[in-house]
């Protein structure tokens, strides 16, 4: 079940700096039991031993490379990964919400859930502002002022999305 395994290991992500992404992977595998921790402990080992300068392999490529694990588990390993991140990210914007009075601690449980939910049967994520829109719960506008105060808007026009009214949110 990959909620509650990615539950399992929130806690760990929550002290992790944010430089050691590939311990993550590394946790997650070892929850996943795709590796041992024998095999995590040798994987990190080559991968210190083969660092050069500022470019590292990638402990998932390392496992994939070492035949620990297939491409279909690293890519498991992946967007578990990045679900892992961006929940970080989400439960930051409940609090801004709450904290702002746009929404309830009730509320956004219920956006996490469905947002874990959503994952667990499409592995994919719809970001927690835009249930809580579709829900009725909180305004675009609201929604974008919370991003607006993460720092997230950014990333979500990288990533080719439209953001509206952000220009009205600082007032």
């Amino acid at each position: 079940m990959l909620i509650d395994k990615t539950n399992v290991i929130q806690e760990k992500i929550e002290t992790c700096p944010h430089d050691d992404h590939c311990l993550l992977i590394g946790q997650i595998a070892l929850n996943y039991k795709f590796i041992s921790d024998k095999q995590l402990q040798r994987a990190l080992s080559f991968q210190k031993q083969r660092k050069r300068g500022s470019q590292k392999l990638l402990l998932g490529m390392i496992l994939v490379m070492k035949e620990m694990i297939s491409q279909n588990q690293l890519d498991v390993l992946i967007s578990a990964q990045n679900f892992c991140e961006i929940r970080q990210l989400e439960r930051r914007f409940g609090i801004i919400a709450i904290r702002n009075g746009f929404a309830t601690q009730k509320e956004i449980n219920i956006g996490l859930e469905k947002q874990a939910a959503i994952f667990k049967k499409t592995k994919s994520v719809k970001l927690i502002g835009d249930m809580l829109v579709d829900l009725g719960i909180l305004t675009r506008e609201k929604r974008d002022a919370v991003l607006l105060r993460q720092h997230r808007f950014a990333l979500l026009l990288k990533q080719g999305r439209h953001i509206e009214s952000a220009s009205n949110n600082n007032k």
